[in-house]
């Protein structure tokens, strides 16, 4: 009740344009953003800015800082434009994000800039482009070097396509959940989550997988208290309305908005500024399609209550429900039972491969497990039980390891993948990886085989 008071004294605020910042000529509520620069200290920027050249913006065959070489331009927002470059001695092909013209004399927002800068470079995730280099130039100001993402942005695919398909939309969503979920893990609150800020590479864009979480621009550790209004007005959550601290549940809220969005096609609440606020605040959200299961529209209403505590724990949570929702539509690969039948080596071997105090265990690219020991079987079931046939997902362990289809796909694609996960209930933590091998091989102590498999 207190929080509904708070809230319709804010809707009064809301309705004498006490919330609302100045509208500039170019009105920010034209694209439904609410933006006010929140500032850290720092002594890294000290001095002036540099001089700026011309104010005409890098074209085509301008080199950067000596180095990179625009190709084209990618996209231009409210703070910032995106570059596709190359780099002159190595060859290879980046993003690079520069300031706006009008704000390259702009010592907060050049402060700002950087900031983003900073806490994207903390963070390492295959669904976070990774930051490379960051610097100043004569011609551009300050800039941000970044992977290279070939694709589009998921707000354009919805606006040009409609909603997503059902499978499509819940695979997609649980990999930007699992990347805020890393994100949150670091200590940090993304800030802006939003379909714009989601970008779909165009092999992803049939099955959903492979989506890129962008812009760290309103990013902000977990200890920044309140401050100004910051976001994007169509996901804003309620607590950020009423000026209250940005917290990992923020970000929860705005997910919820994303999950509608792509659901649906439309987002929960439209009109003019003072409108949205409005239904973020007191108002629920028009019903979503009927063909949407209600398990997920249960999660939507969770991650969208106006209550932060009355949302999911965590994006860990979430990344949980939306898998085993999508894999009760059966949206996953088809299962494979093993019929490898062991040779003579595999029958000699075998007693001391299973007695192996190590859990060891060997799993198809499609997340099945092919075979395993006692101990591997002990580590997720928590009883012996011959796992074979099974599928990574459906087991306990999944639920202390929420990225570990992705995981298990990564391995397959080539790369080495570790992670520590924790047992809640025990307080256990387990030292996990998945190393990828070849369709035949062999599980060895020293130079002595011990198990030969061919999933």
């Amino acid at each position: 009740m207190a929080g509904q008071d708070k809230s319709r004294e804010t809707l009064k605020g809301v309705r004498n344009g006490e919330l609302l910042p100045p509208a500039p000529s170019h009105s920010l509520f034209k694209s439904q953003t609410v933006f006010a620069a929140c500032l850290e200290p720092t002594t890294e920027l000290s001095g002036p800015p540099p001089a700026i050249a011309d104010l005409t913006g890098p074209q085509a065959g301008d080199l950067i800082a000596g180095r990179y070489r625009v190709i084209r331009p990618l996209g231009r927002g409210g703070m910032g434009r995106i570059l596709e470059v190359k780099h002159e001695r190595l060859g290879n092909t980046f993003a690079l994000k520069c300031m706006n013209e009008d704000l390259l004399s702009d010592e907060q927002a050049r402060r700002s800039f950087y900031r983003e800068a900073r806490f994207a470079s903390s963070l390492s995730n295959p669904r976070i482009p990774a930051i490379v280099d960051y610097g100043e130039d004569p011609g551009v100001g300050s800039f941000m070097v970044m992977e290279y993402v070939e694709g589009e942005n998921l707000h354009s695919i919805i606006r040009r396509s409609g909603p997503l398909k059902l499978e499509v939309a819940l695979s997609l969503t649980r990999e930007v959940a699992s990347a805020l979920d890393y994100v949150h893990r670091q200590q940090l609150v993304h800030g802006d989550v939003k379909a714009d800020n989601v970008i779909v590479p165009p092999e992803g864009q049939g099955d959903g997988r492979s989506a890129k979480v962008v812009d760290f621009g309103l990013a902000r550790t977990k200890a920044t208290g309140d401050g100004p209004i910051q976001g994007t007005l169509a996901y804003i959550a309620p607590e950020r309305v009423r000026r209250e601290p940005a917290t990992p549940l923020s970000d929860t809220y705005s997910f919820g908005v994303l999950l509608y969005y792509v659901l649906s096609g439309r987002f929960p609440f439209t009109g003019d500024a003072a409108e949205i606020l409005q239904g973020h605040l007191i108002r629920d959200p028009e019903p979503l399609p009927a063909e949407v299961p209600a398990a997920i529209q249960q999660l939507v209403e969770r991650c969208m209550a106006k209550n932060p505590a009355d949302r999911p724990a965590n994006m860990a949570a979430v990344v949980g429900e939306l898998r085993r929702e999508r894999r009760s539509l059966g949206a996953s690969a088809s299962r494979r039972i093993s019929t490898v039948q062991p040779d003579a080596l595999d029958s000699l071997v075998m007693p001391t491969y299973a007695s192996f105090l190590l859990p060891i265990g060997v799993v198809s690219a499609d997340g099945e497990i092919v075979t395993g020991n006692v101990a591997f079987e002990r580590l997720v079931f928590g009883i012996s039980k011959d796992p074979a046939g099974h599928h990574l997902d459906d087991t306990p362990l999944a639920q202390l390891w929420p990225t570990i289809e992705e995981d298990v796909s990564s391995a397959a694609g080539g790369e080495l993948v570790r992670r520590v996960i924790t047992d809640p209930t025990s307080s256990e933590s387990y030292l996990v990886w998945l190393e990828p091998s070849p369709t035949t091989g062999y599980v060895t102590v020293g130079a002595h085989p011990i198990v030969h498999f061919s999933p």
